[in-house]
């Protein structure tokens, strides 16, 4: 749901429909002294647009890689992953049902032409994909904090199956959460012009009840949590020197450096976590209760300052809003080793898809490959007479061949080094002779 819909309240909606029909017969002038602007100026707009744009391709990309890495490999399939990847369902849903909508009431506030059913269904969409996301990095949080500071019980709160109704509960407490604030909103037709706006009160204070839960008790309980892990890594680093010098052993200066650097490294990820879910999702819902408590008894601002800080608010806080399904893959995924060394096999992959343009018919290839290994031909010379092959099955099915062949792994140059070592696995192959032809 498009934030600046998200954040208006109704009593916001009173100010702008106040004597409209009257107004409405002066024409588009009117429109626009009752509604404001159908768009701020090109010189705001475009850079906002350029601004979201990146965003949703930068999102879209680093949680869809997220999603095939975690999939694609066993090793990775830990409670810990399965988190992970549920975040990045969650900011792929937020950045779906919320950027390209966003983008267009940048371009046009007004009317809205979707229909009520949309406009539910987008308040639902969004409002279920944000609060997933809070609460996955909340129990992801939690999932650190035993696994660090109480490795003992972490292993029955690490269980696979245990994560996983977690995270079925997570969903199911983000969806409970979302349709009665959804249901609030709903297509209103204010002097001919349709909006998509909080149309009923369903709950009372549910912006306020919404801002406590998915904001004020998230950020404590991630505060404290992590604060507390953080004094945990540096009792451990003290206690480790202590204990080297009671036995009188020195670590080498290469081995000091490295566990300092390593701590360091870990705190400043604990406190980036922590200062980017605040400076991302604060002001989300401090422009939410702007004009909750910015108006007085009559529905009118308190303030000038106060109307030209919720216009000011709208944007900033949209694109951090927006923001922190591109920092949450950054935080929580690429800093892991494991994650970059898996992720570095996948887009050898995906690169080798992209280069292999060259050869017209893999069917051509396939056959006349398999062909001449019937012939006894080596495997290295097919490859040598060939241009590179278009897909990875091209190279699967040359390998296969040439294992029937009883031909030498070491033959078969690593382009779809993926599939290759996937394949070497299921036909119990010596995975070392691939290896060593893996460049690091």
């Amino acid at each position: 749901m498009s934030t600046s819909l998200k954040n208006m309240p109704y009593e916001l909606l009173e100010i702008l429909t106040t004597d409209n029909e009257s107004i409405l017969s002066d024409g588009v002038e009117s429109l626009t002294e009752m509604y404001g602007p159908k768009r701020d100026p090109l010189y705001v707009v475009i850079p906002i647009t350029i601004i979201y744009l990146l965003i949703f391709i930068t999102g879209v990309v680093g949680n869809i890689s997220t999603c095939i890495v975690i999939a694609r490999n066993r090793s990775m399939h830990t409670a810990t992953n399965y988190y992970l990847f549920s975040l990045a369902v969650s900011d792929f849903l937020l950045l779906v049902s919320g950027v390209p909508q966003e983008i267009y009431f940048i371009w046009s506030k007004y009317p809205y032409v979707f229909g009520e059913t949309f406009c539910v269904l987008r308040g639902i969409a969004a409002e279920m994909s944000a609060n997933a996301t809070v609460l996955t990095i909340t129990a992801f949080t939690i999932e650190r904090y035993f696994a660090i500071c109480h490795p003992f019980l972490s292993h029955t709160m690490s269980k696979l199956s245990r994560a996983v109704r977690f995270i079925c509960v997570i969903w199911l407490i983000a969806i409970v959460s979302a349709i009665p604030q959804a249901l609030q909103f709903g297509v209103t037709n204010q002097g001919g012009i349709d909006q998509c706006v909080v149309k009923r009160i369903i709950i009372q204070h549910s912006f306020e009840l919404s801002t406590f839960l998915f904001f004020f008790a998230p950020m404590t309980m991630i505060t404290i949590l992590y604060a507390l892990i953080g004094l945990k890594l540096r009792t451990s680093t003290l206690m480790q020197r202590d204990g080297t010098l009671q036995r009188r052993t020195q670590p080498s200066p290469r081995q000091s450096f490295a566990n300092s650097q390593g701590s360091r490294r870990v705190l400043k990820m604990l406190v980036a976590v922590v200062v980017a879910f605040f400076i991302c999702w604060a002001p989300f819902h401090a422009q939410r209760l702007v004009y909750i408590y910015g108006v007085n008894t009559n529905h009118q601002p308190s303030d000038p300052l106060i109307l030209k800080l919720f216009i000011i608010t709208t944007y900033i806080s949209g694109i951090l809003y927006y923001l922190s399904t591109c920092i949450n893959p950054l935080l929580y995924n690429i800093m892991s080793n494991k994650f970059r060394q898996a992720f570095k096999f996948d887009q050898t992959f995906l690169r080798s898809l992209l280069k292999s343009i060259r050869i017209n018919s893999k069917l051509d290839f396939v056959e006349y490959a398999d062909c001449k290994i019937r012939q006894k031909t080596s495997v290295a010379d097919i490859l040598r007479s060939q241009p590179t092959p278009r897909l990875n099955l091209d190279w699967l099915t040359i390998y296969e061949c040439g294992i029937r062949a009883d031909k030498n792994i070491a033959s078969i140059p690593l382009t779809g080094r993926w599939y290759l070592m996937e394949c070497a696995f299921d036909t119990r192959t010596n995975q070392r002779k691939i290896r060593e032809r893996i460049p690091e």
